[in-house]
């Protein structure tokens, strides 16, 4: 373990105040110390420092708490991470909320000495076969404003080719449901044995939940951020977002992506998706056992234009290198 974190370091072992050579669990413990002290809701009296402050704290978690991004940070610091699109961007208060909830420990305990949580905020506690679970659901204070609780989300199998819950996507190929293609939902968890993700809706309003849908991840897209465009004069080299698809059974698959204030329909060999992906899928290659595989994205070779792919099930360990116009997200 280090010393006291520094927040207006540039290094984000400084920020945390842990060695380069410090393990997990001095991560976590140097995290859930400066998150606590830079949480907004403890410093009502300077909330706009305080956002910041816990937003770099959080930055500085998500890369070396995962160790694909925490080996680029190492090897070639924040530039290697932004040439990968690995680098961080998850929201400040729900990696706060994932943290807690995983370690079975009520925050607000500690933010309030006791008192509770702020108005409009909720913690359910549960108990199952693998012990205590947390939930929160923050409620005035945090980004954002209020937030609806929403009810404990369905068990979901995890894995390389899994799109990690939370994570928003947009529908497609749907034909028995058409009016839903191209809409946009959130993936609320996956199930192993069908085979089926568990998306809910976006809502118009605010107030309410959206439907509930089970959908084959063919008929899904990850709306992804960090994206960098690739081969294409006057766009290579320009960062976006993936904000929907064109998935027409007649015409070849593309994504919509979001460059600043200009949009582009692009095929998937000009989008080069970040490092660290999971639940993309391969699709038109000659040998037909991989298609429809899923995995995770491991590495780029842009010179070869491939990505190196951690298939399912990790237990096999194999990886495939394929081209970039043979992986979706």
């Amino acid at each position: 373990m280090g010393g006291q974190g520094n927040i207006d370091s540039d290094d984000y072992y400084k920020v945390l105040g842990v060695s380069r050579s410090a393990s997990a669990k001095d991560i976590a413990k140097a995290y859930r110390k400066m998150a606590l002290q830079y949480h907004p809701d403890k410093n009502p009296d300077d909330r706009e420092a305080a956002e910041e402050q816990f937003k770099k704290v959080s930055e500085a978690y998500e890369i070396l708490n995962d160790p694909e991004k925490k080996q680029i940070y190492d090897q070639h610091g924040k530039q290697g991470l932004e040439r990968g699109g690995g680098g961080g961007g998850g929201n400040a208060n729900d990696i706060f909320r994932h943290f807690f909830e995983s370690s079975g420990e009520d925050p607000f305990s500690q933010l309030f000495g006791g008192g509770g949580a702020p108005p409009g905020s909720r913690v359910t506690v549960t108990q199952g076969p693998g012990g205590q679970r947390i939930t929160m659901t923050m409620g005035g204070g945090g980004f954002g404003g209020p937030q609806r609780p929403a009810r404990p989300p369905p068990p979901s199998d995890t894995g390389p080719h899994v799109i990690p819950t939370n994570k928003r996507v947009c529908l497609h190929g749907l034909q028995s449901a058409a009016e839903h293609n191209g809409k946009e939902g959130t993936v609320l968890g996956y199930g192993e044995g069908k085979g089926r993700y568990t998306i809910q809706l976006a809502s118009g309003d605010e107030d309410e939940e959206g439907e509930e849908m089970a959908l084959k991840p063919q008929n899904v897209t990850q709306l992804v951020e960090g994206v960098e465009i690739v081969k294409l004069p006057g766009l290579a080299g320009s960062k976006g977002e993936i904000m929907g698809c064109k998935a027409a059974v007649s015409e070849p698959f593309k994504y919509t992506v979001l460059m600043g204030r200009q949009v582009a329909t692009l095929a998937p060999q000009y989008v080069l998706l970040p490092v660290g992906t999971f639940g993309v899928r391969l699709c038109g290659l000659s040998n037909p056992e991989l298609n429809d595989r899923r995995g995770k994205i491991l590495e780029v070779d842009r010179e070869a234009g491939r990505y190196t792919i951690l298939l399912a099930p990790v237990s096999e360990g194999r990886q495939v290198k394929v081209k970039f116009e043979n992986v979706l997200c």
